[in-house]
């Protein structure tokens, strides 16, 4: 071998182990930093160095919660997110200017239950159906919605899909932490502890005997893929009043998902990463309405 490619292999080497301690220090920082934003936001802070878990004090709308985390994990983004950047105001503020009277709400990817605890603060009358399929997560969903004694939101270990079933977990999806926990469909036969049940929108509907959606939130971390797959199986768009969903490009076109909701007379408009649409109330029956 000679030397200059000796040389390449020595600074490939190198590229790499500097391309790795960058990403782990910026995963640190970035840690401190939002950890910081957390501390500041709270009068009521508990650290377990033991478990790494960290309990919140937070309200939201006048409401208090107990909120628990893990630390080294995604939950402290997602509490930002969710919580500190008020990433769901923009559909509060929506509803609140259409008028719509939220009775039911589906929170699909519901992670460890935040965003349906921030839904629940504003309408709080609301049924709201949690679906997360990480088992993990789905814990801290638990207990998150548990110990807060909060009786309207069901929560439900399966995933969002196109079809209902079960799919097999995808590992190397995005930065690979929790919130990118991600399912696809599986041709193989292989172990079930790695299969995860999934349910499609009409048979969530049928089950829990909803004729309409007032809110469907999606951010299934690409599962969208599938859920809008079948342009034949889309009429339960139809009974949706207000859609929220994080479209995962890497997967599937936004536009794509866009034009189908157009199609649907979805009025469609962006807000940070989540795509909002919602349709003219004259399609609504008029109980519907406040």
């Amino acid at each position: 071998m000679g030397l200059f490619s000796t040389l390449d292999r020595v600074n490939n080497l190198l590229n790499y182990g500097a391309k790795v301690i960058f990403r782990k220090t910026s995963r640190i920082s970035k840690r401190y930093r939002v950890l910081s934003k957390i501390l500041k936001s709270t009068k009521n802070f508990e650290y377990n160095q033991n478990s790494c878990s960290i309990s919140v004090n937070y309200e939201v709308n006048e409401i208090h919660y107990t909120i628990f985390l893990k630390d080294y994990s995604s939950d402290l983004y997602v509490f930002d997110q969710v919580f500190l950047k008020k990433e769901y105001f923009p559909v509060i503020s929506l509803i609140s200017n259409l008028g719509i009277n939220v009775n039911n709400i589906i929170d699909a990817g519901a992670n460890i239950g935040l965003t349906s605890i921030y839904f629940n603060s504003f309408f709080k009358s609301a049924s709201i159906i949690a679906l997360e399929p990480n088992k993990a997560n789905f814990k801290r969903l638990c207990k998150n919605i548990y110990e807060n004694n909060i009786s309207k939101i069901t929560t439900e270990s399966r995933g969002l899909w196109g079809f209902s079933g079960q799919a097999v977990s995808k590992t190397n999806f995005r930065d690979g932490l929790e919130w990118s926990f991600s399912l696809e469909n599986s041709q193989e036969q292989i172990n079930s502890s790695e299969m995860f049940n999934v349910v499609s929108i009409p048979d969530l509907m049928k089950e829990h005997n909803i004729s309409y959606v007032d809110i469907l939130k999606i951010d299934v971390e690409g599962g969208e893929s599938s859920i809008f797959s079948n342009p034949k199986k889309l009429d339960w768009l139809k009974k949706v009043k207000i859609l929220v969903i994080e479209i995962h490009e890497e997967v599937v076109s936004k536009n794509d998902i866009k034009n189908i909701l157009a199609n649907y007379d979805f009025i469609v408009f962006d807000s940070k990463e989540l795509t909002i649409g919602f349709k003219n109330l004259d399609f609504l029956p008029r109980k519907d309405l406040i």
